[in-house]
């Protein structure tokens, strides 16, 4: 059995992160803090199941992507709405704030 190969690696992944999981959800734990330990058990430095370096940063990309949409999911669209909006009144009023000068000295910086 090849431990470097691409399914045998997702096989590992996906089921140490569904058994961590559970036991994270059970102890109250976020499941970000089951995925990390996943990871850090089957990475080079863990157990070492895993130790192909393009192959880990193709899997971290990976996972990193599937986080994210996790992360939207999780995200209310009204929520979202209204942080798009104190963001933009925030830096609106920090440009009306800005005096001319301090535009000058800015953009010279920049330069």
């Amino acid at each position: 059995m090849e431990s470097d190969s691409l399914l045998f690696s997702f096989f590992l992944i996906f089921t140490g992160a569904a058994v961590l999981s559970t036991i994270a959800l059970f102890f109250r734990q976020p499941l970000l803090v089951a995925y990390i330990c996943v990871g850090a058990l089957l990475g080079p430095y863990g157990l070492a199941y895993i130790s192909d370096a393009s192959l880990l940063t193709d899997i971290a990309e990976f996972g990193i992507i599937f986080l994210l949409f996790l992360l939207g999911l999780d995200m209310q669209p009204k929520k979202l709405l209204i942080y798009l909006t104190q963001d933009l009144l925030g830096n609106a009023s920090k440009l009306y704030r800005l005096r001319p000068s301090g535009l000058f000295y800015w953009t010279s910086i920049w330069v």
